[in-house]
Formats: structure tokens, sequence, C-alpha cells
């Protein structure tokens, strides 16, 4: 069978597939054949400019959501923040003031929305506050 991951939200600009096994195609508007899509590769379609990038990745990355896990390797803030807001079903504030240039590598399994925060804050020079529904990041004072 075909075992594969697709990432595509109303709200994100980056429509992605990523093939673990089999094969599939693509169909994409106003384009005539579909992008073949294989094993180990991950097609990301730009809804904006109609770009199409296909490459090989390390597809554990984009499918280890199946098994309770969420992976990182040099992603950045911003993206790790947009996966944490879907994973925990929860809305994050970034401030206006935050400098996010960091980049992550790390495995999440069982760990609560605060022990990962307080592992970002490690590394990063942020505070945070959950509130109710929310999560409040700011600059580290």
């Amino acid at each position: 069978g075909t075992r594969f991951n697709v990432c595509s939200y109303p709200d994100e600009q980056l429509t992605e597939a990523t093939i673990e096994e089999g094969k599939i195609g693509v169909y994409i508007a106003g384009k005539p054949n579909p992008v073949e899509v294989s094993p180990g590769q991950r097609m990301v379609f730009d809804k904006q400019s109609g770009e199409v990038l296909l490459k090989q990745v390390d597809t554990d990355l984009y499918t280890s959501w199946k098994e309770n896990r969420l992976k990182f390797d040099d992603a950045l803030f911003g993206d790790v923040v947009k996966k944490l807001e879907r994973w925990y079903d929860i809305k994050i504030i970034l401030d206006k003031d935050l400098k996010y240039s960091e980049r992550y590598t790390m495995t999440i399994k069982a760990e609560s929305l605060r022990e990962v925060l307080k592992r970002l804050q490690i590394t990063t020079p942020m505070s945070f506050k959950i509130d109710e529904e929310k999560v409040f990041i700011y600059p580290k004072k």
C-alpha cells in the first residue's frame, strides 16, 4: 500500500506531501501532468507562486506524528510554534518584540506543553504565560 502524509491548511501558503511507501501523483490546477512523488520524497507546492519543489527527505520528520512523536530538525522557531499550536490544540501568541531566529532539533513524545516551553527557554531568550486556551510568548526580561 501507499503510506504518505499531506499537510494543507487554508491559512498557510504551502501544501506538502511526503511519501513513506508507494507513489502518488499530485494534480495541480493549470498544469497538464501530475507531479509524481516517490518514497523518501517531499513535494512542496506554493499556492501563491504556483512553484513546486520536490526533494529527498527524512520522512520521519513529517510522519512521526502518527507514532505520537513530533520531530524537528533545524526548524525555525516560527515553524516550531505553528506545529505546537496544532499538536496541543492551543493558540500561541508571539510578542511583536520577540526575536526568534533560533533553530531547533528535538523530539516531543509525551511532554506537556509547559514542559516543552520550559525546554525552549533553555536556548531561547523568552518567557511564557499560559492563560486558559492561549499561550503568550514574549522576550525574557
